[in-house]
């Protein structure tokens, strides 16, 4: 190919539009011109039987509900999240650690007359509710 001649030059998109065929074989003509020779898909081909074919799996689809359980101070009955039976829940009464925080800063400040305090007031109790059966934890109440 000589230096000074010029390739023809790139379809219009106009041109491209109204006949893509006339302007493929354009494309093809240009590149036989430039010494371009092409002839592999555009794309990879895929290969076959490269690698064995793995069964058809199946999704399965598990959908939980979930109640939400307003737990209060006495037992209520629910069903268990662990061994699935309805129960009346179990309660237990637990201090919580701001009692204890409370009690040592009243005995600081107030002197031994004031430590014992936040040990008779009920908001400084926790509920926690268990199932009786399998004594699972299912939730718990502060005040």
């Amino acid at each position: 190919m000589a230096e000074n001649s010029q390739p023809p030059s790139l379809p219009t998109y106009d041109q491209v539009v109204k006949s893509p065929q006339a302007v493929a074989d354009r494309i093809d003509q240009r590149e036989n011109q430039m010494g371009i020779h092409n002839n592999q898909p555009p794309y990879p081909q895929p290969r076959t039987n490269q690698f064995p074919m793995s069964p058809a799996t199946t999704a399965v689809i598990v959908t939980q509900n979930v109640n939400t359980v307003a737990f209060g101070s006495e037992p209520i009955q629910v069903t268990c999240h662990q061994c699935l039976q309805t129960v009346m829940t179990s309660t237990e009464k637990s201090l919580r650690g701001q009692a204890i925080t409370l009690s040592a800063l009243l005995c600081l400040v107030g002197g031994l007359l004031c430590f014992w305090i936040p040990f008779v007031m009920d908001n400084m109790y926790s509920t926690n509710h268990k199932c009786p059966v399998c004594q699972a934890h299912l939730g718990s109440y502060n005040r």
